[in-house]
Protein backbone atom coordinates (compact mmCIF):
# COMPACT_ATOMS: atom_id res chain seq x y z
CA UNK A 1 0.00 0.00 0.00
CA UNK A 2 1.56 3.31 -1.01
CA UNK A 3 2.46 5.86 1.40
CA UNK A 4 0.09 8.45 2.08
CA UNK A 5 0.48 12.06 2.70
CA UNK A 6 -0.92 13.05 6.49
CA UNK A 7 -1.74 16.49 5.26
CA UNK A 8 -3.12 15.63 1.38
CA UNK A 9 -5.42 19.33 1.76
CA UNK A 10 -2.41 21.43 2.16
CA UNK A 11 -0.83 19.52 0.20
CA UNK A 12 -2.92 20.16 -2.98
CA UNK A 13 -3.69 23.58 -1.79
CA UNK A 14 0.41 24.49 -1.90
CA UNK A 15 0.52 22.79 -5.31
CA UNK A 16 -2.13 24.99 -7.05
CA UNK A 17 -2.31 28.20 -5.33
CA UNK A 18 1.38 28.31 -5.02
CA UNK A 19 1.49 28.63 -8.51
CA UNK A 20 0.94 32.32 -9.77
CA UNK A 21 -1.06 32.12 -12.29
CA UNK A 22 -3.32 29.80 -10.19
CA UNK A 23 -3.29 33.01 -7.43
CA UNK A 24 -3.29 35.43 -10.05
CA UNK A 25 -6.62 33.84 -12.02
CA UNK A 26 -8.29 33.00 -8.94
CA UNK A 27 -7.74 36.80 -7.23
CA UNK A 28 -8.85 38.23 -10.83
CA UNK A 29 -12.09 35.91 -10.67
CA UNK A 30 -13.59 36.05 -6.93
CA UNK A 31 -11.86 39.39 -5.11
CA UNK A 32 -14.90 41.79 -4.77
CA UNK A 33 -14.76 44.69 -7.65
CA UNK A 34 -13.25 47.30 -5.93
CA UNK A 35 -10.37 45.68 -5.06
CA UNK A 36 -9.73 44.27 -8.42
CA UNK A 37 -9.62 47.80 -10.21
CA UNK A 38 -6.62 48.63 -8.39
CA UNK A 39 -4.51 45.87 -7.54
CA UNK A 40 -1.69 45.49 -9.90
CA UNK A 41 -1.81 41.45 -10.49
CA UNK A 42 0.92 41.37 -13.07
CA UNK A 43 3.33 42.57 -9.70
CA UNK A 44 1.87 39.19 -7.77
CA UNK A 45 4.64 38.21 -6.37
CA UNK A 46 4.93 34.93 -3.81
CA UNK A 47 6.82 35.77 -0.61
CA UNK A 48 8.07 33.39 2.55
CA UNK A 49 5.30 31.30 3.59
CA UNK A 50 6.97 31.06 7.17
CA UNK A 51 9.60 32.63 9.47
CA UNK A 52 11.40 30.44 11.60
CA UNK A 53 13.14 32.03 15.07
CA UNK A 54 12.56 32.24 18.73
CA UNK A 55 8.73 33.33 18.27
CA UNK A 56 8.00 30.58 14.68
CA UNK A 57 5.21 31.06 12.64
CA UNK A 58 3.89 29.49 9.43
CA UNK A 59 1.02 30.54 7.47
CA UNK A 60 -0.38 28.53 3.96
CA UNK A 61 0.56 31.30 1.30
CA UNK A 62 1.26 34.78 0.98
CA UNK A 63 1.63 37.05 -1.94
CA UNK A 64 2.59 40.72 -2.39
CA UNK A 65 1.37 43.30 -5.27
CA UNK A 66 0.63 47.33 -5.39
CA UNK A 67 -2.46 49.49 -5.39
CA UNK A 68 -3.03 52.99 -5.79
CA UNK A 69 -1.08 53.62 -8.60
CA UNK A 70 1.83 51.42 -7.24
CA UNK A 71 2.39 54.18 -4.11
CA UNK A 72 1.42 50.90 -1.94
CA UNK A 73 2.32 47.48 -1.09
CA UNK A 74 -0.69 45.11 -0.40
CA UNK A 75 -0.56 41.68 0.73
CA UNK A 76 -2.73 38.91 -0.28
CA UNK A 77 -2.35 36.26 2.86
CA UNK A 78 -4.19 32.78 1.97
CA UNK A 79 -4.66 30.66 4.87
CA UNK A 80 -6.64 27.23 4.00
CA UNK A 81 -8.85 25.32 5.82
CA UNK A 82 -10.28 21.62 5.21
CA UNK A 83 -12.46 21.72 8.43
CA UNK A 84 -13.87 24.26 10.49
CA UNK A 85 -11.03 25.47 12.92
CA UNK A 86 -12.81 27.85 15.54
CA UNK A 87 -9.36 30.05 15.84
CA UNK A 88 -8.61 30.36 12.02
CA UNK A 89 -8.85 34.27 12.66
CA UNK A 90 -6.73 34.20 15.23
CA UNK A 91 -4.46 32.66 13.62
CA UNK A 92 -4.63 34.76 10.66
CA UNK A 93 -4.26 37.82 13.19
CA UNK A 94 -1.18 36.44 14.32
CA UNK A 95 0.16 36.21 10.60
CA UNK A 96 -0.96 40.36 9.88
CA UNK A 97 1.07 41.45 13.27
CA UNK A 98 3.56 39.53 12.24
CA UNK A 99 4.06 40.62 9.18
CA UNK A 100 3.49 44.19 10.13
CA UNK A 101 5.96 43.92 12.68
CA UNK A 102 8.82 42.62 10.17
CA UNK A 103 8.01 46.03 8.25
CA UNK A 104 8.13 48.24 11.26
CA UNK A 105 11.81 46.83 11.47
CA UNK A 106 12.70 48.10 7.73
CA UNK A 107 14.49 51.37 7.33
CA UNK A 108 12.78 54.29 5.82
CA UNK A 109 9.17 52.53 5.91
CA UNK A 110 6.20 55.38 6.30
CA UNK A 111 3.35 53.25 6.86
CA UNK A 112 2.82 49.60 6.54
CA UNK A 113 1.01 47.40 3.70
CA UNK A 114 -2.54 46.55 3.22
CA UNK A 115 -2.99 43.00 3.71
CA UNK A 116 -6.36 41.03 2.56
CA UNK A 117 -6.82 38.13 4.72
CA UNK A 118 -8.05 35.22 2.90
CA UNK A 119 -9.70 32.18 4.33
CA UNK A 120 -9.84 29.53 1.69
CA UNK A 121 -12.98 26.78 3.20
CA UNK A 122 -13.65 23.65 2.15
CA UNK A 123 -15.11 21.58 4.79
CA UNK A 124 -19.07 22.11 4.97
CA UNK A 125 -21.19 23.96 7.06
CA UNK A 126 -19.74 27.50 5.94
CA UNK A 127 -22.31 29.70 7.70
CA UNK A 128 -20.95 27.86 10.65
CA UNK A 129 -17.42 29.19 10.19
CA UNK A 130 -15.90 32.52 12.08
CA UNK A 131 -15.00 35.06 9.73
CA UNK A 132 -14.34 38.11 11.53
CA UNK A 133 -12.50 38.45 14.74
CA UNK A 134 -15.23 40.42 16.50
CA UNK A 135 -17.07 37.58 16.70
CA UNK A 136 -14.56 35.38 19.39
CA UNK A 137 -16.44 38.32 21.85
CA UNK A 138 -19.49 38.80 23.28
CA UNK A 139 -21.60 40.27 21.26
CA UNK A 140 -23.84 41.52 23.73
CA UNK A 141 -21.02 43.06 26.03
CA UNK A 142 -20.03 44.65 22.88
CA UNK A 143 -23.52 46.62 21.95
CA UNK A 144 -24.11 47.11 25.51
CA UNK A 145 -21.01 49.03 26.77
CA UNK A 146 -19.81 50.19 23.23
CA UNK A 147 -16.62 47.95 23.25
CA UNK A 148 -16.49 47.57 19.09
CA UNK A 149 -14.13 50.68 19.03
CA UNK A 150 -11.92 48.82 21.03
CA UNK A 151 -11.13 45.90 19.40
CA UNK A 152 -9.00 44.97 16.57
CA UNK A 153 -11.51 44.21 14.36
CA UNK A 154 -11.22 42.74 11.13
CA UNK A 155 -12.95 40.36 8.21
CA UNK A 156 -11.68 38.15 5.85
CA UNK A 157 -12.31 37.07 2.95
CA UNK A 158 -14.07 34.22 3.34
CA UNK A 159 -14.57 31.24 0.06
CA UNK A 160 -16.53 28.70 0.62
CA UNK A 161 -15.60 25.70 -2.08
CA UNK A 162 -17.61 22.58 0.32
CA UNK A 163 -19.22 20.50 -1.44
CA UNK A 164 -22.79 22.27 -0.36
CA UNK A 165 -21.61 25.63 -0.84
CA UNK A 166 -23.06 27.59 -3.69
CA UNK A 167 -20.01 29.48 -4.79
CA UNK A 168 -19.75 28.82 -8.70
CA UNK A 169 -16.37 27.94 -10.02
CA UNK A 170 -14.89 30.94 -11.83
CA UNK A 171 -11.48 31.93 -13.22
CA UNK A 172 -9.96 29.91 -16.08
CA UNK A 173 -9.75 26.38 -16.88
CA UNK A 174 -6.93 25.65 -14.37
CA UNK A 175 -8.53 27.55 -11.82
CA UNK A 176 -12.17 25.18 -11.95
CA UNK A 177 -10.62 22.37 -12.08
CA UNK A 178 -8.34 23.29 -9.07
CA UNK A 179 -11.62 24.24 -7.02
CA UNK A 180 -13.48 21.63 -8.69
CA UNK A 181 -11.10 19.12 -7.10
CA UNK A 182 -11.84 20.47 -3.64
CA UNK A 183 -15.39 20.75 -4.23
CA UNK A 184 -15.60 17.14 -4.23
CA UNK A 185 -12.78 16.03 -1.65
CA UNK A 186 -15.54 15.64 0.89
CA UNK A 187 -18.17 14.01 -0.90
CA UNK A 188 -18.50 10.58 1.30
CA UNK A 189 -20.04 8.21 -1.93
CA UNK A 190 -16.54 7.87 -3.74
CA UNK A 191 -18.76 6.50 -6.53
CA UNK A 192 -20.50 10.27 -6.34
CA UNK A 193 -16.88 11.53 -6.77
CA UNK A 194 -16.17 9.40 -9.62
CA UNK A 195 -19.38 10.71 -11.62
CA UNK A 196 -18.41 14.29 -10.87
CA UNK A 197 -15.00 14.13 -11.90
CA UNK A 198 -15.99 12.21 -15.15
CA UNK A 199 -19.79 15.19 -15.36
CA UNK A 200 -16.55 18.15 -15.07
CA UNK A 201 -14.27 16.79 -17.76
CA UNK A 202 -17.28 16.20 -19.82
CA UNK A 203 -18.45 19.56 -18.96
CA UNK A 204 -15.27 21.01 -19.72
CA UNK A 205 -14.33 19.50 -23.17
CA UNK A 206 -11.10 18.10 -21.43
CA UNK A 207 -8.87 19.40 -18.70
CA UNK A 208 -5.40 21.03 -17.92
CA UNK A 209 -3.05 17.69 -17.79
CA UNK A 210 -0.89 19.23 -14.78
CA UNK A 211 -4.10 19.70 -12.68
CA UNK A 212 -5.97 16.71 -13.30
CA UNK A 213 -3.01 14.88 -12.71
CA UNK A 214 -2.48 16.83 -8.95
CA UNK A 215 -5.80 16.59 -8.22
CA UNK A 216 -6.45 12.97 -8.83
CA UNK A 217 -3.19 12.32 -6.89
CA UNK A 218 -4.58 14.84 -4.50
CA UNK A 219 -8.11 12.72 -3.96
CA UNK A 220 -6.22 9.13 -4.17
CA UNK A 221 -4.19 10.58 -0.77
CA UNK A 222 -7.43 11.57 1.22
CA UNK A 223 -9.55 8.76 0.09
CA UNK A 224 -8.28 5.29 0.77
CA UNK A 225 -11.31 3.94 -1.00
CA UNK A 226 -10.01 5.91 -4.34
CA UNK A 227 -9.36 3.58 -7.37
CA UNK A 228 -7.45 4.94 -9.96
CA UNK A 229 -8.18 1.90 -12.41
CA UNK A 230 -12.05 2.14 -12.09
CA UNK A 231 -12.14 6.08 -12.60
CA UNK A 232 -9.72 4.89 -15.74
CA UNK A 233 -12.66 2.44 -17.13
CA UNK A 234 -15.17 4.90 -16.45
CA UNK A 235 -13.58 7.61 -18.76
CA UNK A 236 -12.62 5.60 -21.50
CA UNK A 237 -16.44 4.21 -21.33
CA UNK A 238 -17.47 7.98 -22.15
CA UNK A 239 -14.93 8.39 -24.75
CA UNK A 240 -12.44 10.69 -22.92
CA UNK A 241 -9.13 9.01 -23.46
CA UNK A 242 -6.82 11.25 -23.04
CA UNK A 243 -7.90 11.89 -19.84
CA UNK A 244 -8.32 8.21 -19.03
CA UNK A 245 -4.56 7.94 -20.06
CA UNK A 246 -3.69 10.41 -17.62
CA UNK A 247 -5.43 8.29 -14.72
CA UNK A 248 -3.47 5.30 -15.61
CA UNK A 249 -0.39 7.54 -16.07
CA UNK A 250 -0.85 9.01 -12.38
CA UNK A 251 -1.57 5.42 -11.14
CA UNK A 252 1.66 3.87 -12.86
CA UNK A 253 3.77 6.64 -11.64
CA UNK A 254 2.16 6.29 -7.92
CA UNK A 255 3.00 2.30 -8.36
CA UNK A 256 6.82 2.76 -9.61
CA UNK A 257 7.78 5.45 -6.62
CA UNK A 258 6.05 2.95 -3.96
CA UNK A 259 8.18 -0.11 -5.69
CA UNK A 260 10.75 2.59 -5.67
CA UNK A 261 10.82 2.72 -1.83
CA UNK A 262 10.52 -0.85 -0.68
CA UNK A 263 13.14 -1.87 -2.76
CA UNK A 264 15.51 1.02 -1.04
CA UNK A 265 14.81 -0.42 1.93
CA UNK A 266 15.63 -4.27 1.08
CA UNK A 267 18.85 -2.60 -0.08
CA UNK A 268 19.56 -0.91 2.86
CA UNK A 269 18.30 -4.09 5.31
CA UNK A 270 20.44 -6.40 2.85
CA UNK A 271 23.71 -4.48 2.21
CA UNK A 272 23.41 -1.29 3.77
CA UNK A 273 23.87 1.91 1.99
CA UNK A 274 24.48 1.59 -1.73
CA UNK A 275 27.10 4.20 -3.67
CA UNK A 276 25.19 7.40 -5.16
CA UNK A 277 25.53 5.90 -8.74
CA UNK A 278 23.87 3.06 -8.16
CA UNK A 279 21.30 5.01 -6.46
CA UNK A 280 20.85 7.13 -9.50
CA UNK A 281 20.69 3.75 -11.61
CA UNK A 282 17.30 2.54 -9.38
CA UNK A 283 15.73 6.35 -9.07
CA UNK A 284 15.38 6.43 -12.90
CA UNK A 285 14.42 2.50 -13.84
CA UNK A 286 11.09 1.94 -15.11
CA UNK A 287 8.79 -0.18 -12.92
CA UNK A 288 9.46 -3.65 -14.62
CA UNK A 289 13.39 -3.46 -13.71
CA UNK A 290 12.34 -2.13 -10.34
CA UNK A 291 10.15 -5.25 -9.87
CA UNK A 292 12.82 -7.48 -11.18
CA UNK A 293 14.96 -5.96 -8.71
CA UNK A 294 12.91 -6.69 -5.85
CA UNK A 295 12.68 -10.52 -6.35
CA UNK A 296 16.50 -10.58 -7.50
CA UNK A 297 17.78 -9.09 -4.15
CA UNK A 298 15.90 -12.02 -2.59
CA UNK A 299 18.60 -14.39 -3.96
CA UNK A 300 21.76 -12.83 -4.78
CA UNK A 301 24.64 -13.82 -2.21
CA UNK A 302 26.82 -10.36 -2.32
CA UNK A 303 26.08 -7.02 -3.03
CA UNK A 304 28.71 -7.03 -5.93
CA UNK A 305 26.66 -9.51 -7.59
CA UNK A 306 23.05 -7.32 -7.07
CA UNK A 307 25.34 -4.26 -7.92
CA UNK A 308 26.09 -6.23 -11.83
CA UNK A 309 22.44 -7.08 -12.12
CA UNK A 310 20.94 -3.26 -11.59
CA UNK A 311 23.96 -2.36 -14.46
CA UNK A 312 23.08 -4.99 -16.60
Amino acid sequence: MPEKSNTPHDDFFKKTFGRVDISRNFLQSYLPQNLREFVDFSELDPRPISYTGKNSYYSDLLFKSKIGDKKYGVYFLFEHKSYNDKWSVMQIFNYLARIWMREKRTKRIKSLSFIIPILFYHGGNGSLVIKSFAEYFDQNMIENYDLNKYLPDFETVFYDFSNDANLNLLGDRKVRLTLKFFKISKIKDIKVVYQEIISFVISENGVDRDIFYLGLNYIADSREEFNYYILNERLKYEGMKKEADIVISAADKLRTKEAKRILLKQINFKFGNLDPETISLINNAKLEKIEELSEKILTVDSEEEFINYIKH
